[in-house]
């Protein structure tokens, strides 16, 4: 959706809120990417061009900017000019170095065993039990207390 369309009007198409959730979950994904290569950092140093972006940050430059138009159609980054991005007051809680940072919450879902476990919910749904131990062979902060690198 553009930035300027308002998302929950009241009569909204049933289909449409739905497909707000599946949308969501995708551009988490691409907020998630643009944080593990470091955009979000970068951007956090100033409004650059976007294929000065790309090389800083080693992304090719057709998807970086596709993963860019994302975070600005979710308002977490703007676009100031032609292929410039710039972070909102909400992209900035993104950044590493943010006092309200949120961008450990963001690398932790895109871990893999987060994500498997979370793609695995009907598990859960149908037993009651949490599925990471079904995967991983242990409870998830038993598991994390054996990873020391993965529980950082």
């Amino acid at each position: 959706m553009p930035p300027d369309c308002p998302i929950d009007q009241p009569d909204m198409p049933a289909a449409l809120r739905l497909f707000r959730f599946v949308a969501a979950s995708w551009i988490g994904h691409a907020l998630t990417a643009l944080v593990e290569v470091g955009v979000i950092d970068e951007l956090g140093r100033g409004s650059t061009d976007t294929a000065e972006l790309a090389t800083r940050t080693g992304c090719d430059l057709d998807a970086l900017t596709m993963f860019l138009r994302a975070g600005s159609a979710a308002r977490v980054l703007s676009e100031p000019g032609p292929d410039r991005f710039e972070l909102t007051d909400t992209g900035e809680l993104l950044r590493a170095d943010a006092p309200e940072s949120v961008q450990a919450i963001f690398q932790l879902s895109s871990m893999h065993e987060f994500a498997q476990a979370m793609t695995h919910a009907t598990q859960t749904l149908r037993t009651g039990k949490p599925v990471f131990a079904s995967l991983y062979g242990l409870p998830m902060y038993d598991y994390l207390a054996e990873n020391a690198e993965l529980a950082e």
